[in-house]
């Protein structure tokens, strides 16, 4: 948003935060599908992610005038694609989170029909708070949705949790907006209460569970095996998701095997995500070695390999912009054999997207 000038979006959108209006939470810096990234990357795009949300809408500096980003109230996590495993909710759990959102398959089907709301798993102090899958998809797919049919369902509840991306409202559906505004107004007039999440985790009262289904939005009760969670990502037949994510583990393993360990100790209000800021830096070696740890945390985004699930491909750039990425990547970690490998499926990969999206 700061890179396109949308700085007011940014400054409203802060006064909203601080006035407790909107709640943000946690999420990886690039859109990751967790599941599939090492605990090591999933931590460096947490904490990123982190670092930006404090650079734009928390407090710089600290209580002592120490350099530092602040920011308050960070108690709840979105994983893209709400995909969650074990692994991950380790993680969050470690890192201080109190809840992470997920889709109701990721309750076990022994607690009984209703699988939203609020759930301990035994072993963990993070909640998982399970959306109204019913509710959230209601939004998600039914163009020319009367509000009406979404206060019907919502009323057979006594609460729900909605998740669903920004874009249904506006990208995905040229009426979105409209629909949002109406949404309201009948909320409203309904005396329906809109709280944040967080505050839905301390008034609602929470079930526990012993363990949790590994699971993404897209997970049905017929595909809870491994073979098919990530079918929409990493399907075994998809030609293009295989060699993209091919070339992506060989350059995490090449860069892991080859990258030193820098330090971030005083460059804490700096945006490193800004390369012109990432410019500035006068320790040519910690500005180079920063520049690639955000590449390769950058060509992690998932959107690439959910776009090439699609028959035709919708939007070929975003498969054509991974692949100029990684192009970048292989050459500045400058391994022969590295770069001789994934030059030719990157380039393969390019003739099958452009074949899928004609």
């Amino acid at each position: 948003m700061e890179k396109y000038g949308y700085i007011k979006f940014l400054e409203d959108l802060r006064e909203l935060v601080r006035a407790k209006r909107v709640e943000l939470a946690g999420s990886g810096a690039y859109h990751p599908l967790f599941p599939r990234i090492s605990t090591e990357f999933a931590q460096k795009q947490i904490i990123l992610n982190e670092y930006a949300l404090g650079y734009y809408f928390g407090k710089k500096g600290g209580f002592e005038g120490d350099p530092s980003i602040m920011i308050q109230n960070l108690s709840g996590f979105f994983p893209p694609g709400l995909a969650i495993d074990e692994p991950l909710l380790t993680l969050i759990n470690d890192l201080g989170y109190e809840w992470v959102l997920t889709d109701e398959m990721a309750i076990p089907k022994e607690v009984g029909e209703v699988r939203h709301g609020v759930f301990k798993v035994t072993g963990f102090d993070i909640r998982l708070v399970a959306r109204n899958r019913l509710l959230s998809e209601l939004l998600i797919n039914k163009r020319g949705l009367e509000v009406k049919d979404f206060i019907e369902v919502l009323a057979k509840s006594s609460s729900s949790v909605v998740a669903l991306s920004g874009e249904v409202f506006g990208y995905h559906n040229d009426q979105g907006i409209f629909l949002f505004r109406s949404l309201l107004d009948a909320l409203r007039k309904e005396h329906i209460e809109l709280i944040t999440v967080s505050e839905y985790v301390e008034i609602k009262d929470e079930r526990e569970i012993q363990t949790f289904q590994e699971s993404t939005w897209n997970t049905s009760l017929e595909l809870t095996d491994p073979e098919h969670l990530y079918s929409m990502w990493e399907d075994k037949k998809n030609t293009i998701q295989k060699l993209l994510w091919e070339v992506l583990n060989k350059v995490t393993v090449s860069y892991k095997s080859s990258s030193p360990k820098d330090t971030l100790l005083g460059l804490e209000e700096i945006p490193l995500w800004n390369l012109t800021e990432l410019e500035k830096l006068e320790d040519s070696d910690l500005r180079d070695s920063l520049e690639l740890d955000l590449l390769v945390l950058k060509s992690m985004d998932s959107n690439q390999f959910l776009e090439a699930s699609y028959n035709p491909i919708h939007s070929p750039g975003l498969i054509l912009n991974a692949i100029s990425l990684l192009a970048i990547i292989v050459s500045k970690i400058g391994s022969a054999s590295l770069t001789e490998y994934a030059v030719s499926r990157l380039e393969e990969i390019n003739e099958l997207v452009k074949n899928s999206s004609k």
